[in-house]
């Protein structure tokens, strides 16, 4: 598994997955990899992502839940890169649906209320991250614990 000589914490970094940054989500459709663009949601020092549940991405993720997804920070010379690998857990809880949907900016767009049967949520239980540094050009292995 690639690892980068530097270390850095991951709440060194928290800022940067602040406002909804836009995440490249890739899963497994069979065998062929699927990317899309998603909004990232931070929220009580996890990461969340969203779906419609008839979207395809939902099956995938409940036929093969790990995924990897990057959030492209960028300084006034350059764009870097975070990449995250994970567990995706579809979250049932409602409460825990109710307090991310408090969160998200368009949420009404796709719902109307947490208990929705076509609200997925998801939370990204992490494995590794990556981060590719734009403001010192340096690259970093993100300690997530």
């Amino acid at each position: 598994m690639k690892e980068y000589p530097l270390t850095i914490k991951l709440k060194e970094i928290w800022s940067l997955l602040q406002g909804i940054p836009t995440a490249h989500l890739a899963t497994i459709d069979n065998d062929q990899p699927r990317v899309r663009p998603m909004g990232l949601i931070t929220h009580n020092d996890s990461i969340w992502l969203s779906s419609p549940t008839d979207w395809s991405k939902v099956e995938q993720i409940r036929d093969n839940n790990k995924v990897e997804f990057t959030v492209a920070p960028k300084s006034e010379t350059t764009t870097g890169s975070i990449r995250f690998t994970a567990i995706a857990v579809i979250e049932e809880d409602l409460k825990t649906k109710e307090d991310l949907a408090k969160v998200m900016t368009w949420f009404l767009d796709y719902w109307s209320g947490p208990d929705d049967p076509n609200f997925t949520l998801m939370k990204m239980k992490l494995s590794r991250v990556l981060y590719d540094n734009p403001f010192d050009g340096k690259k970093y292995t993100v300690e997530i614990s």
